[in-house]
């Protein structure tokens, strides 16, 4: 199983790889750390698609650097709470991976997309697309990818 972890939180990669790598000792792992990073995997994720995205919701469009690529206009206007979504949102475009498993991971709770007016309604999400809070107990996660692990493909 190739499961790609993207998370801009080193310490929270770190920590799933290991949790991932103790419970799935025979998967492959991929950490994309930014929406920039990811938006320039996408053509391989197509080529390879994973079996399970991890995705933060809430990311940074890139790592300072001095010559930092510049975000463009929906990431300038929307900002980070959205990278997410844009990224889920990306992988859906695309026949080789609008079946993904994403596991949009994050910190923020349901009523946090309501109170801060995201636009998103977590009940309008693509049937293979599943929201879990950050939880330092992991049982829920895992629960979760063992029973997208046992589907079929593309179901």
């Amino acid at each position: 199983m190739k499961i790609v972890i993207v998370e801009d939180d080193y310490l929270q990669a770190e920590w799933l790889q290991g949790i991932l790598k103790e419970h799935f000792p025979h998967s492959r792992l991929q950490q994309i750390p930014t929406e920039l990073e990811f938006r320039n995997e996408v053509e391989t994720l197509r080529k390879e698609p994973p079996d399970l995205v991890l995705l933060d919701v809430m990311l940074r469009w890139t790592d300072p650097v001095p010559d930092m690529v510049p975000a463009p206009e929906d990431v300038r206007v929307n900002g980070f709470f959205r990278a997410g979504f844009r990224c889920e949102k990306l992988l859906r475009q695309f026949p080789e991976t609008e079946n993904v498993p994403v596991i949009l991971y994050t910190v923020l709770e349901e009523e946090d997309f309501v109170k801060n007016d995201f636009g998103i309604d977590l009940q309008k999400l693509p049937p293979n697309t599943l929201y879990v809070s950050k939880d330092s107990d992991p049982t829920r996660l895992l629960d979760i990818i063992k029973k997208v692990a046992s589907r079929p493909a593309g179901a």
